[in-house]
């Protein structure tokens, strides 16, 4: 354990720094996942494994909102069951409406898209972590493609637009 309750990437309290010590910050590494998602993974959401060995957008942030702290209880995969889960646990989480800049946002909203496959699309999860000093304002992973890294949030993408879901304090 180090300093500030930090330990293998792991800060109890803060999705965000979670979220960052968790996901590549240099770009995207494929199949390669950073030592402290690999042991964040085994030790708070097994079931991500399961997933392309963590590959996965839903395991990632189920896997920082575990082991942050903030919801032990989110569900481990699945983008659908995510979202219905933060949909039926309103004393938990907000719906923020009405989003079209990041200066909406605040640090540590979860974006979802399309939980439910329409159109043949998959959904897709990540978290906003605000502006950070290599440019990043997102972490997300994507299924069987990219262990968790560090981009820019967007808001809508060829799925449609994405709902935004804020735990409450």
């Amino acid at each position: 354990t180090f300093a500030g309750g930090c330990s293998a990437g792991v800060v109890a309290g803060s999705i965000v720094q979670t979220a960052l010590n968790l996901s590549w910050s240099d770009g995207k590494h494929g199949l390669t996942p950073k030592p402290e998602y690999t042991a964040a993974l085994q030790q708070y959401n097994p079931t991500g494994l399961t997933s392309y060995q963590g590959a996965d957008c839903g395991a990632f942030v189920a896997t920082v909102l575990h082991a942050s702290g903030a919801d032990p209880n989110y569900p481990g995969l699945g983008t659908s069951n995510q979202e219905q889960y933060m949909k039926d646990h309103p004393e938990k989480y907000t719906v923020v409406q009405n989003v079209s800049s990041t200066a909406d946002l605040e640090p540590g909203d979860i974006f979802i898209i399309n939980a439910n496959g329409g159109a043949g699309a998959n959904g897709h999860t990540f978290i906003y972590v605000g502006p950070q000093p290599n440019g990043a304002t997102m972490a997300e992973a994507s299924e069987g493609d990219e262990m968790p890294f560090q981009g820019n949030v967007f808001f809508s993408d060829d799925r449609g637009s994405y709902d935004i879901y804020r735990l409450k304090s």
